[in-house]
């Protein structure tokens, strides 16, 4: 009989577990191969919804620190097959997974990372237009690969496999609130007169409908929009989520998407999440052309409109389209995968 392949998880940051999540019960599901989850120290104390998440799934972790790996040590490779990350690049915040996926590379293993969002690192220059580097021998990704950026480092284009992206957990919650605002990770990217608006903007909101309830989440690695929460305390209508508390949830990003009926968002992965989930979604600040064709709300007149359902997600498709390749993620995984195994 032959030996099961012995597959070796590494979760280092807080988006991580949404996107491995539906692989390791897939894996476990489908393959019976051997799976080992490790999990960054940092993540154990920051966000302790990782742990118990795994946990509930029946998957038992062990815990490695981020200098461990940098270092070059970590978990042991031995009798190890195949490697599988969320976020490792050439990005000081990738240096613990990027070290792992070298080192795995030069014993000899299989190395896979996924794209884990729309603004992925490697996948999309940065703000200063540079391309940080993946290391994996894969790089599974959510949208046809001919309809990659033209701009794509070749190197990465190359190691680009089509899988598209896996559906929104069935435990999410049906729809409790009318509206839903939500930060993004990238707030450097905005001016001090930007992020007033926004404020302004929710305020206003807030006062303007009080019949609606709104949640609003702060980003659970961001957290500018912590700084509001004091200006928006005591009013019934809303509930406010610290990035805080974001990360000690047991739901997720699209869990919380899908908990509202109109999503409002800064340039932000939650907005193909709520579009997955059928929810009509706006962008807030400045045209970006990664989200087009979604509205982009300049100031308290749209966000008014768009509470009002003035503006029913008619480009919600093409948007969905553009990012999402239609393919059977896990099918096209796993052969994948299992192909390079046996070879």
């Amino acid at each position: 009989m032959a030996r099961r392949p012995s597959v070796l998880v590494y979760i280092d940051l807080v988006q991580d577990l949404d996107v491995l999540l539906p692989v390791l019960l897939t894996l476990r599901q489908q393959t019976g191969w051997r799976i080992s989850v490790w999990v960054s120290s940092w993540l154990d104390l920051a966000s302790p919804r990782v742990g118990q998440v795994l946990r509930a799934q029946g998957f038992a972790t062990r815990s490695v620190r981020r200098q461990a790996m940098v270092s070059g040590g970590g978990p042991s490779l031995f009798g190890k097959d195949l490697l599988l990350t969320a976020s490792e690049s050439t990005a000081a915040a990738h240096a613990a997974g990027h070290a792992l996926v070298l080192r795995a590379r030069a014993a000899g293993l299989y190395t896979a990372t996924f794209q884990h969002g729309l603004e992925n690192v490697g996948l999309s220059p940065d703000s200063a237009g540079l391309w940080e580097d993946l290391a994996s021998d894969a790089i599974f990704c959510w949208f046809d690969r001919r309809q990659a950026r033209p701009d794509l480092p070749g190197a990465t284009l190359a190691r680009l496999v089509t899988i598209g992206r896996a559906p929104a957990p069935l435990t999410a919650a049906p729809p409790t609130y009318d509206l839903g605002v939500f930060e993004n990770l990238h707030w450097e990217r905005y001016t001090d007169q930007e992020r007033d608006l926004f404020r302004d903007c929710l305020s206003g909101l807030v006062e303007a409908r009080p019949d609606r309830s709104l949640y609003v989440r702060a980003h659970p690695a961001g957290g500018w929009l912590d700084d509001a929460a004091q200006a928006l305390s005591g009013r019934p209508n809303l509930t406010f989520v610290s990035s805080a508390m974001a990360r000690r949830q047991t739901e997720g990003g699209r869990d919380a998407a899908a908990r509202v009926r109109r999503i409002i968002t800064t340039p932000s992965t939650i907005a193909l999440d709520g579009v997955m989930a059928g929810r009509p979604v706006a962008l807030v600040g400045r045209p970006d052309p990664t989200y087009a064709p979604l509205p982009v709300l300049q100031g308290l007149a749209d966000w008014l409109d768009f509470a009002d359902g003035r503006a029913d997600g008619e480009a919600d498709h093409e948007f969905l389209n553009r990012w999402i390749a239609p393919a059977d993620w896990a099918g096209s995984m796993i052969a994948h995968l299992s192909g390079v195994l046996k070879r």
